[in-house]
């Protein structure tokens, strides 16, 4: 395997980010489900999405988890991120991820989440893994359930005024 990868699969390569994945995080950070389903941002620059690979996704690497980069081994082109977080606010590592327009409903998402928790989680003390989606996120929702998470509780996220529902999957 190539230096970065963290792991793969049939199809898929998963790896860290580097800065020259700039653009790449540029248009998946403006898309519009992003946007409205994860978090609005005001990255709007080449440099922006620069800053915002290495004081976000590559700092969280230095705590044992993150995003990693899915790459699609056919075209060689990064289409989503995929990972584990642990984010202060939430007991458990959460399982994130998101896609560019363009790849949605190919079944990255399923098959990059299903080698993260299948690699990945095991490691994880608490057997538990968390998930979070907006309530309106239809699409998220259905993967989740289909990779076996259930619906636990909702919840306000301290930096947003939306409502947010939290999944669980027992390892």
């Amino acid at each position: 395997m190539s230096i970065g990868i963290v792991l793969e699969t049939d199809r898929l390569l998963l790896r860290e980010v580097v800065l020259e994945d700039d653009k790449f995080i540029l248009a998946l950070l403006s898309d519009p489900l992003w946007q409205k389903f994860i978090a609005p941002h005001s990255i709007d620059s080449v440099i922006k999405a620069r800053d915002y690979i290495r004081e976000r996704l590559v700092l969280s690497y230095q705590k044992g988890y993150g995003l990693w980069v899915v790459v699609v081994k056919e075209l060689g082109i990064p289409v989503g991120i995929c990972g584990l977080l642990k984010r202060d606010y939430l007991d458990d590592v959460d399982l994130g991820y998101a896609f560019l327009e363009s790849f949605r409903g190919l079944g990255y998402a399923h098959e990059s989440s299903k080698a993260v928790l299948r690699i990945l989680a095991p490691k994880i003390s608490t057997g538990k893994v968390l998930a979070m989606t907006h309530p309106g996120n239809s699409a998220s929702i259905s993967l989740l359930n289909k990779l076996g998470f259930r619906f636990l509780y909702s919840y306000q996220k301290p930096d947003c005024k939306d409502i947010i529902q939290i999944y669980r999957l027992e390892m």
